[in-house]
């Protein structure tokens, strides 16, 4: 039976197998040698000699390095996107969602968003996305997006731009506040 070690760490090979399980090298004829064949003067002096020990310690390190590395990294951007609100708990997507249940008049899950429920009003929320005109006409939110969004820590300013099926377009600034960790509308 040959048995054969990996070109790049060493470390003994299955016979015909594609890839060093220690390494994850590619092996091919040329990446792998045969135990016999190292003891040849022809072998040793040809450019795949098995590596020492020593080679075979430090890649090993470096690859638990590279590996450490990686996984740190990851936690650094996981608690940074965490703590920022980036995604569907930015305060944009959080008063986006506000002004989503106040044009379908969803009041309650409205106002499950407000960081002081005693400071915004069913009738506020509702003024917010609909508009009463005094000849009997009425209006309400057709489109709207976000202008501009400035976080600085635990408060945030949000700009949106309303467009109203009526064609009228209005700008509207939201407040935004940090409770227990979740973005709230403070004022607008």
């Amino acid at each position: 039976m040959e048995i054969n070690y990996c070109g790049s760490c060493g470390h003994k090979v299955v016979s015909g197998g594609r890839f060093c399980v220690h390494c994850g090298s590619k092996l091919s004829s040329d990446r792998t040698e045969n135990k016999e064949e190292n003891n040849t003067v022809a072998h040793a002096n040809s450019e795949h000699k098995r590596p020492d020990q020593a080679t075979i310690k430090q890649a090993s390190k470096k690859k638990r390095l590279m590996w450490l590395g990686a996984f740190v990294a990851f936690i650094v951007i996981v608690m940074f996107v965490r703590e920022n609100g980036f995604g569907k708990e930015s305060p944009a997507a959080v008063a986006e969602e506000f002004i989503t249940h106040t044009k379908n008049s969803d009041w309650d899950q409205a106002a499950e968003l407000v960081f002081d429920e005693s400071m915004i009003s069913y009738q506020m929320m509702s003024n917010l996305t609909h508009r009463y005109y005094l000849d009997g006409m009425s209006a309400e939110v057709d489109e709207y997006k976000v202008i501009r969004e400035e976080i600085n820590g635990d408060k945030a300013v949000v700009d949106f731009k309303l467009i109203f099926d009526d064609g009228k377009r209005e700008e509207v600034r939201f407040l935004m506040m940090k409770d227990d960790k979740k973005w709230k509308v403070y004022r607008y």
